[in-house]
């Protein structure tokens, strides 16, 4: 603590360092989150072949599709 005394002011003031003062305690909203790169890598990666396999459950979707309408487009012929 430093001493600080004033001459108009005969009486002594203490005024603490800024090494004395206690830290604040951020909270939570003030905290920055560490993103980690390579866990967004590996997500990308993974959501990457979950789309391509979307797509080619999708494709063969379409293909059964196509061949059940062909066949209701014969069962409407015969009847």
């Amino acid at each position: 603590m430093a001493l600080i005394q004033s001459t108009a002011n005969p009486f002594v003031k203490f005024m603490p360092r800024a090494t004395y003062r206690p830290k604040k305690h951020e909270t939570d909203a003030k905290k920055v989150l560490y993103i980690d790169h390579n866990e967004v890598i590996k997500f990308i990666a993974a959501m990457k072949v979950q789309v391509q396999a979307l797509g080619s459950s999708l494709e063969t979707q379409e293909q059964h599709t196509a061949k059940l309408q062909e066949l209701v487009d014969d069962l409407r012929r015969w009847t």
